[in-house]
């Protein structure tokens, strides 16, 4: 798979996503979906909705990168309230905010049973 398709579900111009690592999530043996990594930050589209658990096919993208930093990061503008509903519900507790965006960390990987 090439980096543009890869890039796709993201949405954004490629000049945007560059120095951004792609990581493919594929479920059933298709492109299901792209995180992009970069440092300790993520992101992700979906391209479709897992017919299975969500929380299982997202928690299995963030793992290899969470286990490469211990940790994760995001941002979401401020005034995207679903998206900020969602980044909580995988675990990122909010750590501050600016004029444009709110600043989120994870520090376990969501769902882990203990």
């Amino acid at each position: 798979m090439t980096r543009e398709e890869l890039l796709a579900p993201i949405n954004l111009p490629a000049e945007i996503l560059d120095g951004w690592e792609p990581v493919p999530m594929v479920l059933a043996g298709k492109h299901a979906g792209t995180l992009i990594v970069k440092g300790m930050e993520v992101h992700f589209a979906l391209i479709e909705r897992p017919t299975g658990s969500v929380k299982k096919a997202v928690r299995e993208m963030l793992a290899p990168v969470f286990d490469r930093f211990g940790m994760l990061t995001t941002r979401v503008p401020r005034a995207m309230g679903k998206h900020k509903r969602f980044v909580e519900r995988l675990g990122f507790k909010q750590t501050w905010k600016d004029n444009e965006f709110e600043y989120y960390l994870l520090s376990a990987l969501p769902w882990e049973r203990k």
